[in-house]
């Protein structure tokens, strides 16, 4: 019995240490990085759900895009979807190119075709450097 208990606290360690790096990084990146990129860029985030062989994703939806602004501008529309990317990974990979030109690859959101055989649009824009 001390052996599986010795086995099971090494197990878990490395369990519960990438839950709590994945669980940190969610909160870096969506809670405070998320609402001022989203105010910078001008949209806010949503959520699409639909089936993958049988089984339930979901993809990172625009909710809603702001007239005049950056996103709108480079051709983002209300309920765009960016297939296979996480809310994570968007707000890390526009917090990683502040300054610099970013691409992105959305279908149309909204009931259809399966995301995967929808048209895909791929959009350029600038993410505006950090404010000092």
């Amino acid at each position: 019995m001390e052996i599986f208990l010795s086995i099971l606290a090494w197990i878990s360690f490395p369990v519960f240490a990438f839950l709590a790096y994945t669980a940190a990084n969610a909160f870096y990146y969506q809670g405070l990085l998320g609402p001022v990129l989203e105010r910078d860029l001008g949209f806010r985030h949503g959520a699409c759900y639909y089936r993958v062989k049988g089984r339930q994703c979901s993809a990172v939806a625009f909710r809603a895009i702001d007239d005049g602004g950056i996103l709108a501008c480079a051709g983002f529309r209300t309920s765009d979807v960016i297939p296979r990317l996480s809310l994570t990974d968007l707000f890390r990979l526009l917090h990683s190119h502040r300054g610099r030109e970013v691409e992105l690859t959305v279908v149309e959101g909204g009931d259809g075709l399966a995301l995967e055989q929808r048209p895909r649009r791929v959009l350029r824009f600038v993410v505006p450097a950090n404010e000092k």
